[in-house]
């Protein structure tokens, strides 16, 4: 009996602690001002396609919401986006000028330190392909590009300055994934995106 009121103090004891614990943390986070904010702006992207050596940027755009999440108070924010962006490459080949196209919906996910007026960012984000790819041959009509994967996933680092609730950022993205991954299309070589964005956005 002795052992089992024990027992029973000692998990009462430990409930209640995790229960304190959880109420703190969870006032915390209630109290803590989030901030909402979108943005927009201009892409350049590339796919470094390993055998075609007449590569160019391919320029589109992007549209993004965000949460400003605090986690070290005037240091430190997690910065979770969402965002549509153009993305693809330029190249030439048989003598003809392509332009790959591909949209992508990107999940970013940042810590972000802020430095001032300037906020350094730096995290993993993962892209998800919404439309079939597609090649712009000179002026001829757009033709499906296949073969290429649906998924990437990198490394993003960039800067936001910082003045009232408007920002100007900078960003790089960088994708590790070889997103030519086809018989049809092997003669390209392997293919890892990379993106640099201009954007201008509002937090709220």
């Amino acid at each position: 009996m002795k052992q089992n009121q024990k027992f029973k103090i000692y998990m009462k004891t430990k409930i209640t602690a995790i229960l304190v614990v959880a109420m703190i943390f969870g006032s915390k986070v209630a109290t803590a001002q989030f901030k909402y904010g979108l943005k927009a702006g201009f892409n350049a992207s590339n796919v470094s396609l390993d055998n075609v050596s007449s590569r160019s940027e391919k320029y589109g755009y992007h549209l993004a919401g965000f949460v400003e999440i605090p986690m070290i108070k005037n240091f430190m924010d997690f910065n979770p986006e969402l965002g549509y962006n153009v993305k693809g490459t330029s190249f030439e080949l048989l003598n003809q000028k392509r332009k790959l196209n591909m949209n992508y919906v990107d999940l970013m996910l940042p810590l972000s330190f802020k430095l001032k007026e300037i906020d350094l960012q730096v995290g993993p984000f993962t892209s998800v392909l919404v439309t079939k790819p597609t090649y712009k041959i000179s002026n001829e009509a757009k033709i499906k590009a296949e073969g290429f994967k649906k998924f990437d996933a990198g490394l993003l680092i960039g800067l936001n300055y910082n003045f009232d609730m408007f920002f100007i950022g900078l960003r790089y993205n960088q994708g590790f994934v070889n997103l030519n991954d086809s018989p049809n299309t092997n003669f390209l070589g392997k293919g890892k995106s990379a993106l640099g964005q201009v954007s201008i956005g509002y937090k709220f």
